[in-house]
């Protein structure tokens, strides 16, 4: 995360003010890239591993046990299977987020300490200034949980 602005003072101690990125990634071992697009090659696999759902008037559901129902609109979306890379435009109590989701092929260690193909998946969002706290924490909670499935399921 890259903290924006000057740090607030609370009681004598700095704090940075809630960053307006997030930045998130898992490591799955064992398979290149091209591999690991073929589990997120749709929005409805990308909904799976997320735990969140679109309903018919585009809205976001998330379903997930660590977050609380949010009124999460879907602006726009995209999926460049060539590039690896997805992206989601959202608006969350009027605040807008830019996603992103890339895939890239990597060496990784397995378990066993061996060189093996491996994939990495970076998700990174872009809040607007002035997104309240929870926005974004909704965002790492619901990417946090779905970077962990990911890794259970697809990691070798």
């Amino acid at each position: 995360m890259i903290p924006q602005g000057r740090p607030a003072r609370r009681g004598g101690v700095a704090r940075w003010p809630v960053p307006l990125v997030n930045d998130d990634c898992c490591l799955l071992v064992g398979s290149p890239a091209r591999d690991i697009r073929l589990f997120l090659s749709s929005w409805e696999q990308i909904e799976h591993w997320f735990r969140i759902r679109t309903t018919d008037r585009a809205d976001l559901v998330v379903v997930g046990p660590a977050t609380q129902p949010r009124d999460v609109r879907m602006i726009s979306r995209e999926i460049d299977l060539d590039g690896l890379a997805m992206r989601a435009r959202l608006a969350c109590g009027g605040v807008h987020i830019e996603t992103y989701m890339t895939l890239r092929s990597v060496s990784a260690k397995d378990w066993e300490h061996r060189l093996v193909p491996g994939t990495e998946v970076w998700v990174h969002a872009e809040f607007d200034p002035g997104a309240s706290p929870a926005i974004p924490s909704l965002f790492r909670s619901v990417t946090s949980a779905g970077l962990r499935a990911m890794h259970a399921e697809l990691s070798t």
